[in-house]
């Protein structure tokens, strides 16, 4: 491994709070496991009754993927979709993964990697202060607060992003490739390829 790019993550997912006061946001969480096992018991009543619920659906891809300011209602139906196209058992096989994921031991192996912690300051899902204790343990890599930005830092502020993974593969001795410019989509979404390469 040459160099590690840690983007809108978090050393402990069990600590998140979405944004909510730390009571309630704990409450939510107790709330959630047992929510998850019925939806894994019954996964095909869920994807169907998922397709009624798009205003609220689309509402929470834009509170909870997006930071402040404005938003391109394009960018939020693009990640409203590809969250309402995942399968239901797909989410509930991958949440005990994220609710027990705690990984801080793994801090002391990237001290002798460059690595890159980018986060957005609004970001509710991995918040912000998960980024700095990551930044804390890693003295040496490099640390980039994104203002305003939620968790899709890489959709809302893809140039700064670009910018950062650009620095980390310099410091990871790893050579630029030219670099092409995405034409805009006049839709206000991304293009296919991945928005957030070099």
């Amino acid at each position: 491994v040459r160099g590690v790019g840690l983007i809108a993550t978090s050393g402990r997912l069990n600590e998140v709070t979405l944004g909510l006061p730390a009571l309630l946001g704990r409450a939510v969480d107790a709330a959630v496991e047992p929510v998850m096992r019925t939806l894994a018991w019954r996964p095909a009543l869920f994807d169907h009754s998922r397709r009624f619920g798009a205003e609220m659906s689309f509402l929470s891809a834009r509170v909870l993927g997006f930071g402040a300011g404005s938003v391109s209602p394009a960018l939020v139906d693009h990640l409203d979709t590809m969250i309402r196209r995942t399968p239901t058992d797909v989410l509930t096989e991958f949440w005990p993964a994220l609710s027990e994921h705690d990984k801080q031991e793994a801090y002391a192996v990237l001290r002798d990697v460059p690595t890159l912690v980018l986060c957005g300051d609004r970001d509710r899902m991995t918040p912000i202060e998960h980024s700095e204790l990551i930044a804390e343990a890693l003295p040496d890599a490099d640390f980039v607060r994104v203002p305003g930005a939620g968790h899709m830092v890489m959709m809302e502020r893809p140039a700064v992003v670009n910018d950062a993974l650009r620095v980390l593969l310099r410091r990871a001795g790893v050579p630029e490739a030219p670099s092409v410019p995405a034409e805009p989509a006049a839709d206000g979404v991304p293009p296919t390829t991945d928005a957030a390469s070099p």
